[in-house]
């Protein structure tokens, strides 16, 4: 019992680092390349290669103010050493950094004066408060950049862009994240009470098994290797939810979906995968049912599925499955959509009246303010956020990837 007490609290420290860590996930893509700079400053419109940020002074302090409220963490103390080195309004309104990878950019922030920020850079920034251009490969090429606006209070919206065709190729189940130019469509599982809820639409489709090395522990554990997860029965479209939890659980209810293309096919490929886990492990599913409600019916599945009684779902459950806490997956399909649950109860949350109908989500959203009363449930202090809400939009068009991050502030309605 000590033990999964202990893995609850661990888990609820780390999720203030992961608020972070996604709602900055439309500039961290920097990451994932870096460049050498040249010598000497950039010629006309051209900046010297590296990792550029620049911009107005005070609304770099507003963005650090809000990230030092994430108290206990790296980003928080990240942010009070940036603004012992930026210093005051009346002796530093501009600043400017260049480094050779973008997580060497902090050490290189100084204040200047605007005329010293690159020709190429104050183009970039426009009216906006901030601007970066951050290299995706080691070569001289393409790079993300962007912009971001940030109020008095905190609220931003940062919008950045990439050319996908030149970047890195995404390998492993990072393709997940790489959108595709069509849409991911409206959400099909429920928002009611989410914490976080993400939806995409992968530009190299929905191959689950492709990002698992056969052979591995998960792969031969989950049978990843199915027809279920190559893709040949999905439509291309993932979904994930994480919900507020109730008292006594140890970690919040969550769910998937998965569209599916070929729903006779899917149904076989379910059935196959069932049999081929309790072939190779001891477990044995028990058939359930699930409602899903007439507004869930309407608006995030199909208007065939409405009516003024809620829709039955068979399904089935691995009521046994304890290997991690409250894990008791379940499952069921309506249509063109694969529901997994983490338990019944999450499954049931899933299927419950959510969004909109035709409310499209391409990314994720973090409804922060729901955060402090999660974390209280799972023996967490429960501390607030300085935004109430993030959400990252991911889009492509033409080749170009592009990016809008917004935080809306504390307070705000």
């Amino acid at each position: 019992m000590s033990g999964r007490v202990t893995s609850r609290i661990d888990c609820v420290g780390r999720r203030r680092v992961l608020a972070l860590a996604l709602g900055l996930a439309g500039i961290g893509l920097a990451a994932c390349g870096s460049a050498e700079p040249e010598d000497g400053a950039e010629e006309g419109d051209v900046l010297a290669a590296g990792a550029w940020l620049a911009g107005d002074a005070e609304a770099l302090r507003v963005a650090l103010g809000a990230l030092e409220r994430l108290e206990g963490t790296a980003a928080a103390q990240g942010a009070s050493e940036l603004l012992e080195r930026i210093g005051a309004a009346d002796t530093c309104t501009s600043v400017l950094a260049h480094a050779a990878r973008a997580s060497d950019l902090s050490q290189a922030l100084r204040c200047v004066d605007e005329a010293a920020i690159p020709p190429a850079l104050q183009s970039l920034r426009g009216d906006a408060s901030l601007v970066w251009s951050i290299p995706l490969t080691a070569e001289r090429g393409p790079s993300l950049q962007g912009t971001a606006r940030i109020a008095a209070d905190g609220s931003f919206r940062a919008t950045s862009s990439f050319d996908r065709t030149g970047a890195q190729a995404s390998t492993g189940l990072a393709r997940l994240l790489v959108p595709d130019e069509r849409s991911a469509g409206p959400a099909r599982l429920s928002d009611r009470e989410a914490l976080i809820h993400a939806r995409l639409r992968p530009a190299d489709g929905l191959d689950l098994a492709g990002g698992v090395a056969a052979g591995s522990q998960a792969d031969q554990l989950f049978q990843l290797g199915s027809s279920l997860f190559t893709g040949v029965a999905l439509s291309g479209t993932w979904e994930v939810t994480v919900y507020t939890p109730e008292p006594g659980m140890a970690l919040p209810p969550m769910a998937l979906g998965l569209e599916l293309s070929l729903p006779d096919a899917a149904r076989l490929a379910v059935d196959r995968f069932v049999a081929d886990l309790e072939a190779a492990w001891p477990l044995r599913h028990e058939p359930a049912r699930f409602r899903l409600a007439r507004a869930a019916a309407t608006e995030s599945m199909d208007s065939e599925s409405a009516g003024s009684e809620p829709v039955e779902l068979e399904g089935a459950c691995f009521f046994e499955l304890r290997i991690l806490p409250d894990f008791a997956p379940c499952w069921a399909i309506h249509r063109d959509l694969l529901a997994i649950g983490w338990n019944t109860t999450s499954l049931e949350r899933a299927l419950e009246p959510g969004r909109a109908a035709g409310e499209a989500l391409d990314g994720v959203e973090l409804a922060l303010e729901r955060w402090p009363r999660a974390e209280q449930v799972l023996g967490g202090d429960g501390q607030g956020y300085p935004w109430q809400r993030l959400s990252l939009e991911a889009r492509a068009a033409s080749g170009t990837v592009h990016l809008a991050l917004s935080g809306l502030a504390e307070g705000r309605p």
